[in-house]
């Protein structure tokens, strides 16, 4: 293949999802897939996807009866991209150097000369269980083994050894029959079990038990989907280190309607305090109804009829910013002009176009502690034909007055 040709192939990056939690991902699948034009994703990365490469066209790979896609289909899918020119991401899901995915995706790629990188994430072994609040080894259990419970194969006989934890991916609704495996084969029936489903989310669920009392617990329970399970003397650890389970709102499912940010601060101190919380943007920031009192009040801006200019949110400062490029203006236009925001959102945004507000109030500030922040001789007692206060609920009514 020539020079030419391999300087117009895409950028090929595998990148491991992990948990799932877009927050768990490493900073360079971060930022791969959010350059990303191109992800194929596995069907339970979808969202992660979405999250995350926003300014990319999502692929699930599964075929028209929404049966997962085999390796040689997804390859195809990325050499394809890839020629195109593509900067292309094959999102991962779980761990692909454990389950061997990334084996069998890469060796096809090499077959087809296209060159690709590789960002492993977090092991969904190691992230699961410290999740769940366990470790895999302890004082008297030194050694782990890893088996797949989809193996129907598995020799449950070679997993005796009390020194052994045994950690059994997709194995949460084959559990109990596991448990009687093991228990006839020879290990001990008071052997600790941990069984995490939807581990490292705000879904996760763990059961704590045995192996003998394993079947009764799941009954009990009542749940169903994929999940791990732990098995060995580390998993009675659970008992005292299930940090993430003891949150405040854990099991919670918070309803939030906002508008359609990307990054929302309040989802983020939901989430921290693990509940699960489903967006609906049920808001939308549109300009004023009329738009001669935005105009007007452009203006005022740069006829210097205005002394301040008050923004009280980040919105206000995307309408009347997108207002001065509309009448080729920049930063410029607020020269001797002196600013006032209300909020850390309001002062960032005013921060992105190279702005810096006179007075930046903090986050949950009030009205009347703004009036206290002006300066004695410019608290004005005509503010109305004075002040502009560009507030994206009230931006009518305040332009009306300008």
């Amino acid at each position: 293949m020539s020079a030419s040709r391999n300087r117009q192939l895409g950028r090929v990056t595998f990148v491991a999802a992990g948990p799932g939690d877009a927050d768990l991902l490493p900073l360079k699948s971060f930022r791969a897939l959010a350059d990303a034009e191109f992800v194929i994703a596995d069907s339970d990365s979808v969202l992660l996807a979405e999250t995350v490469a926003t300014k990319a066209e999502v692929f699930t790979a599964v075929d028209e009866d929404g049966i997962p896609m085999d390796h040689t289909k997804r390859a195809k899918q990325i050499v394809e991209s890839a020629k195109a020119g593509k900067r292309v991401v094959r999102l991962l899901s779980g761990d692909p150097v454990l389950d061997g995915t990334f084996t069998k995706e890469s060796a096809i790629l090499e077959k087809s000369k296209v060159a690709f990188d590789f960002v492993p994430g977090i092991s969904t072994v190691s992230g699961v269980a410290a999740f769940a609040g366990v470790s895999l080894t302890s004082k008297n259990a030194n050694e782990i083994r890893i088996v797949d419970a989809l193996n129907t194969d598995v020799d449950w006989s070679e997993h005796l050894d009390p020194r052994v934890t045994i950690v059994a991916l997709n194995a949460a609704d084959a559990a109990a029959d596991i448990a009687k495996q093991l228990i006839a084969a020879g290990r001990a029936p008071e052997t600790p079990v941990l069984i995490t489903r939807a581990g490292a989310t705000t879904a996760q669920r763990s059961l704590i038990t045995t192996l003998k009392e394993t079947p009764a617990t799941v009954k009990a329970a009542k749940q169903t989907g994929s999940g791990m399970m732990i098995i060995g003397e580390p998993a009675a650890s659970r008992s005292t280190l299930s940090w993430f389970e003891a949150k405040p709102l854990f099991g919670w499912r918070v309803l939030l309607p906002t508008t359609k940010d990307h990054f929302n601060p309040l989802v983020a101190e939901i989430e921290a305090l693990g509940a699960s919380v489903t967006r609906v943007p049920t808001l939308s920031v549109e300009p004023p109804r009329t738009p001669q009192q935005m105009d007007r009040a452009i203006t005022g801006l740069v006829t210097g009829r205005y002394e301040w200019i008050v923004f009280t949110c980040a919105n206000s400062v995307k309408a009347v910013w997108e207002k001065c490029q509309e009448y080729g203006l920049d930063a410029r236009a607020f020269a001797g002009i002196r600013l006032a925001a209300s909020g850390d959102g309001t002062n960032a945004q005013l921060a992105e176009y190279g702005i810096r507000a006179d007075i930046a109030l903090r986050d949950g500030a009030t009205t009347l502690q703004l009036l206290e922040e002006f300066p004695v001789y410019d608290q004005m007692t005509d503010p109305i034909n004075r002040v502009f206060l560009p507030r994206a609920d009230i931006a009518t009514e305040s332009l009306a007055a300008g």
